[in-house]
C-alpha cells in the first residue's frame, strides 16, 4: 500500500520528541493497549474503529476516549492519529459506517521509536485507496485471529528487476498470493492488464518456485450487477493478455466477495465452492475475433481510436470500441428520460484520450480518439447533430458578442445536448458555462461546469453499490469535456467555425 506522504511534507518529529510522547503516554496510560493500537497502523497506515476494537478488545466508548487522551498529550506536536473528516460506506458491508483514523506525524515518529524504522504518516487522499487498505487490514486482522501466517504489503523481488507487491502473502508449506480489489469495468482494463502481465512474469521467474500458481482475489463489492461486471471485466483482460503474450497464463485466479469470505475464510482457496475461476469466465474467442462476428474486422478498428497509442492502448481501445457500439445502438426515444447510461458513455468518449496516457508527451497530445469518438457519436445521431448546428450558429452575423451573450449562447447550446438525452441542466444533475477566472493557472477562454449532485445518478439498474467521489468527479470532468469540445473543437466535429469562439 503506497501510502508515503508527499515530498513537500517532510516529517517533523525527531527522535528526542518521540521519546518525550513516549514517556508521557507510559506514565499516564498504564496499561492501556495504546502501543498494539499504534502498532497496527504500521500495516497499511488506515484503521476503522471496527477493526480497533478488535485490536484494543475495548467497547466502543472505551476505545474513543482512549484515542482523545493519546491526542491530549501531543503539547504542540502533530496528530498521533488523523480522524478522516467524512465517513466512507464500504461496499457489501451493511449498517452505520465506522469512524477512519489514520497514522499521524506523531504516530510514525513514535513507531520510528519502536524499530519500525520505515515508519510514516498515512499520505492516502482517495477513497478507494482507503476502502482498498481497509479491506486489507480485514484480511489482515482474520488471519492473526486464525495462526494463519500473513505478510501484508511487501515487496517480492524476482529476475534482475522485476518487483511484484503483492496485498498478502499467505506463508506455509507454499506462499499463496491474496490480493484485495475494487469494482473494475471497461475503463479500468489497462490497470487490469498491466497488473496480469506483472504477476505472469512473476511466476516465470526462478524466485516463485516457492508460490503457489493460484492468486486468491477478493473483491469489495457483494453479489449483483457490479460483482458481475467486474468479474468480467477481470475475463476480459485475461483474454487481452492472453492474446497479447500469445500463451496462456501461468496461473490461475479465483475470486470471492471480500464480506463472505470474511464471514466464512477459505485460506487454501479450496473449501468453499462459491469461488469463481476466473480463468474459466474467459470466452473461447479472442476480442478481434469477436470484432469479426459483429463485423468490426481487426483493420478495420476506427483509426482515429488508434491515433499514436501503442500496441496495449490499441487492444485495450479496441474492446472499448465495441462496447460504445453496444451502448450506442438505441435511438432516443420521442420523449427520452435521463439515465446512468449517459454519462457512463460520456466517460467512455472521454477516456478514450485521457485514461491511458503515462508519459507527458502523450498527456500533451491533442485528444485525438476522443474527438473521434464524439465524431462518430454525433454521426449516430443526426437528428442531436443539426439540433446543435442550429443552436451554434443561430443568428451569426448579427449578433454583438460580449462576455454576457456567449455564455448564455453556450448556455443554450449545453441545454440543447442535455435535453436531447432527456437531461435538465438545474436538477441533481447540475450544468452551466461559465469563464475563466483571471488568477486562474490556465487558458483563459470560457468553459463548462458540471456537478453531479447525487451520486445515485450514476447508478444503472439493479445496480446496489453507490459510486466512490473519485468516480463522481471523473465522471464530472468527461461530461466538462464533451460539453466544452462543442465549441473547442467545432471544426473537427464538424460543426464549422464558430463565430463567437
Amino acid at each position: 500500500m503506497n501510502n508515503t506522504p508527499p515530498m513537500n511534507k517532510p516529517f517533523t518529529v525527531d527522535s528526542l520528541q518521540a521519546q518525550a510522547l513516549k514517556q508521557r503516554l507510559q506514565e499516564a496510560l498504564p496499561g492501556s493497549p495504546w502501543q498494539p493500537i499504534l502498532e497496527a497502523f504500521n500495516i497499511t497506515g488506515v484503521l476503522d474503529t471496527e477493526q480497533l476494537q478488535a485490536i484494543s478488545k475495548l467497547e466502543r466508548m472505551q476505545l474513543t476516549r482512549l484515542l482523545d487522551k493519546l491526542e491530549s498529550f501531543r503539547n504542540g506536536l502533530p496528530p498521533i492519529l488523523n480522524k478522516l473528516d467524512k465517513d466512507i460506506r464500504r461496499p457489501g458491508v451493511r449498517g452505520r459506517a465506522p469512524k477512519i483514523y489514520m497514522l499521524g506525524e506523531s504516530g510514525a515518529g513514535l513507531l520510528r521509536l519502536l524499530e519500525y524504522e520505515d515508519a510514516h504518516a498515512c499520505g492516502l487522499n482517495s477513497e478507494t485507496a482507503i476502502c482498498h487498505a481497509l479491506g486489507m487490514m480485514d484480511i489482515h486482522l482474520a488471519a492473526s485471529r486464525a495462526s494463519i501466517g500473513i505478510i501484508t504489503d511487501h515487496i517480492v523481488n524476482y529476475g534482475e528487476q522485476g518487483v511484484l507487491r503483492p496485498d498478502h502473502q499467505l506463508t506455509g508449506a507454499k506462499t499463496r498470493i491474496l490480493e484485495v480489489e475494487q469494482a473494475a469495468g471497461s475503463d479500468t482494463l489497462r490497470r487490469l492488464v498491466t497488473s496480469l502481465e506483472h504477476k505472469q512474469a512473476f511466476f516465470a521467474s526462478a524466485e516463485s518456485a516457492g508460490f503457489e500458481r493460484s492468486v486468491l482475489m477478493l473483491i469489495q463489492l457483494p453479489r449483483g450487477p457490479v460483482w458481475e461486471r467486474t468479474t468480467k471485466a477481470w475475463g476480459q483482460a485475461i483474454e487481452l493478455c492472453v492474446e497479447k503474450l500469445g500463451k496462456p497464463l501461468n496461473f490461475q485466479i479465483h475470486a470471492l466477495p471480500l464480506q463472505d469470505f470474511l464471514r466464512q475464510p477459505d485460506w487454501n482457496g479450496s473449501q468453499r465452492e462459491d469461488w469463481v475461476n476466473l480463468y474459466t469466465t474467459v470466452p473461447g474467442t479472442t476480442v478481434i475475433q469477436k470484432a469479426k462476428n459483429v463485423g468490426l474486422e481487426k483493420e478495420k478498428v476506427p483509426s482515429g481510436l488508434m491515433y499514436r497509442t501503442t500496441r496495449d492502448d490499441q487492444i485495450v481501445l479496441a474492446a472499448l470500441w465495441q462496447d460504445f457500439r453496444s451502448m450506442t445502438s438505441k435511438n432516443p426515444e420521442r420523449f427520452p428520460m435521463a439515465g446512468p447510461d449517459f454519462l457512463h458513455l460520456m466517460h467512455l468518449i472521454y477516456i478514450a484520450s485521457h485514461g491511458f496516457r503515462a508519459s507527458a508527451l502523450e498527456l500533451a497530445c491533442l485528444p485525438h480518439a476522443s474527438i473521434y469518438l464524439l465524431q462518430q457519436y454525433l454521426d449516430m445521431h443526426p437528428e442531436l447533430r443539426t439540433r446543435l448546428t442550429k443552436a451554434i450558429h443561430f443568428g451569426r452575423g448579427t449578433m454583438r458578442w460580449n462576455s454576457t451573450t456567449i455564455m448564455h449562447r453556450m448556455q443554450v447550446v449545453i441545454n440543447t445536448f442535455l435535453a436531447y438525452h432527456g437531461w435538465r441542466p438545474d436538477g441533481p444533475l447540475l450544468v452551466y458555462s461559465n469563464a475563466a477566472d483571471w488568477k486562474d493557472e490556465a487558458p483563459r477562454t470560457f468553459g463548462v461546469v458540471v456537478k453531479i449532485r447525487d451520486e445515485a445518478l450514476l447508478m444503472r439498474p439493479r445496480d446496489d453499490v453507490l459510486p466512490m467521489g473519485d468516480e463522481l468527479i471523473e465522471f464530472e470532468m468527461a461530461l466538462e469535456w464533451v460539453l466544452y469540445s462543442l465549441f473547442n473543437y467545432a471544426n473537427e466535429l464538424g460543426f464549422g467555425r464558430v463565430e463567437y469562439w
